[in-house]
């Protein structure tokens, strides 16, 4: 897919905060259930922060809004779902090891345990450290899971 970027008023010092970075650093680290508002002055604000639907902001929209019946948000055409496939072809045994893991949290402690191992799984593989990415993953979900 196409990069999208923001351009911050620093951008000739500090450079474009791009589509992928807005996701990683801004999406990808929320828990389930957190409320994420982000208020951007750009047409594509589904695709800046590379998400998989959109929320169209006209008359049934709001009203959708207003009456609290958004259930069903619009895919986004130009969500890439490669990136997530780029980064299991480039770690199959991190990826595969993630799922397994993520599996069996779900089976023996539910849902809730399964999407906080899920979460950590995907900071992994999105982590330039691998190594410390791995260790402060196995560190949050053993204080998560036994309280420490």
């Amino acid at each position: 897919g196409k990069d999208e970027c923001l351009v911050p008023v620093d951008f000739q010092a500090a450079g474009l905060l791009r589509d992928d970075d807005t996701f990683k650093h801004l999406v990808a680290p929320l828990q389930e259930g957190a409320l994420l508002t982000c208020v951007l002055d750009c047409c594509h604000s589904g695709t800046i922060l590379d998400l998989p639907y959109v929320f169209k902001a006209d008359e049934e929209g709001l009203d959708a809004v207003e009456s609290g019946q958004v259930n069903n948000l619009m895919p986004n055409a130009d969500f890439d779902l490669g990136k997530m496939l780029q980064c299991i072809k480039d770690h199959p045994a991190l990826a595969a090891g993630g799922a397994a893991i993520t599996g069996l949290a779900y089976f023996t402690g539910g849902r809730q345990r399964a999407s906080l191992v899920g979460m950590e799984v995907a900071k992994v593989l999105s982590a330039e450290d691998k190594k410390a990415a791995c260790l402060g993953a196995a560190q949050s979900l053993f204080g998560q899971f036994f309280g420490r």
